[in-house]
């Protein structure tokens, strides 16, 4: 059941993420990145973002660590957003799919002899040291109930399958399962939509895949085992597009009031990188309902989803700049910016 929300009680909270909205990436500073002449350019500029530059050593001339640099900032603001807020967990619903790739990195290394801490993110709600260590000790309960619950689970299924994709399914429905609970337990209604709209989002990219598979009568079977529960649009729309094809689907979406604008990118011969944009910018508007808020829990949740794709937007620059690709076509695929 929801918690009572009361807005007053984040006025401090707010105040303080309100002061911290400033150093956010504007879609200027976006178009400066573009503009420089390369990534080490790009990442002199990050500081003054709020980030702090880490390199393979104390030499100030030994490489950075680029994904550490960039991820550094979102844990951190990830744990000072919960002592904000004296521990509560306000915006641990978006913290919970870290969780669950660190659970299925850690199970898939097991079963292959590889190292998983390398590939593990420090911005779940359960810590790298932690993960390790209920692994070693065969004890998940700092996990979410759903998660903790699916990883044994997921191991059976991964030994009798070695199907690495089976692992992928019972935890991310895991996953949502969680950020669905935790969503409601803070009775925030835009934490509930962000959730929902998430569901709806992963289930048009997950079916829209499955159709350019083009496996026949596979795909039933695949989507059954993929879609997730608990968004707003019905799991029999993507059953029904699943045995016709994408212009039908397409048309689906259309008669939707909050996806017709993802139709056009569907059944028309865009690439899924193409609706894959327009998934996130979608999610990120969603968020932007927050901006709306003088204060309240969703201003902490709309700083965090900011954060988030302040993130993915720089990632996106940097790699484009290291591969020599023109502004223009970068611009392309960057992501609907917060501020």
């Amino acid at each position: 059941m929801a918690v009572r929300y009361k807005d007053t009680d984040y006025m401090y909270s707010s105040t303080r993420v309100r002061a911290l909205e400033v150093k956010l990436a504007t879609r200027e500073t976006l178009e400066r990145m573009l503009d420089a002449k390369s990534s080490a350019d790009i990442v002199a500029m990050l500081p003054d973002l709020g980030f702090e530059v880490i390199r393979e050593s104390d030499d100030p001339s030994s490489a950075v660590r680029r994904e550490d640099t960039l991820m550094s900032l979102l844990c951190q603001s990830y744990d000072d957003v919960k002592k904000m807020t004296d521990g509560q967990e306000i915006v641990d619903f978006m913290r919970y799919p870290y969780d669950c790739n660190n659970l299925k990195s850690v199970i898939k290394c097991a079963s292959r002899g590889i190292d998983p801490k390398p590939m593990l993110i420090g911005a779940g709600s359960v810590s790298v040291s932690d993960t390790l260590k209920a692994f070693e000790q065969k004890d998940h309960s700092a996990f979410p109930k759903e998660m903790a619950e699916a990883v044994e689970k997921a191991q059976e299924a991964f030994a009798k399958t070695s199907n690495p994709q089976t692992v992928d399914f019972i935890l991310d429905r895991a996953c949502f399962a969680d950020m669905r609970s935790n969503a409601q337990s803070t009775g925030t209604e835009l934490a509930e939509k962000l959730v929902r709209t998430k569901i709806d989002l992963v289930n048009i990219m997950t079916c829209v895949r499955i159709l350019r598979m083009r496996i026949g009568h596979a795909a039933a079977g695949l989507l059954a085992d993929a879609v997730i529960e608990g968004g707003y649009l019905d799991t029999d729309m993507f059953s029904r597009a699943i045995s016709s094809d994408e212009a039908k689907f397409s048309d689906e979406l259309k008669y939707t009031d909050s996806y017709y604008p993802l139709s056009q990118y569907i059944g028309t011969g865009d690439t899924l990188a193409a609706l894959e944009r327009q998934c996130d910018n979608k999610w990120i508007s969603v968020a932007k309902e927050a901006k709306q808020v003088p204060f309240g829990a969703p201003v902490l949740i709309g700083y965090m989803a900011a954060l988030e794709y302040q993130v993915k937007n720089i990632r996106i620059i940097l790699a484009g700049k290291d591969a020599d690709l023109s502004s223009e076509t970068l611009r392309e695929r960057l992501r609907e910016s917060y501020v």
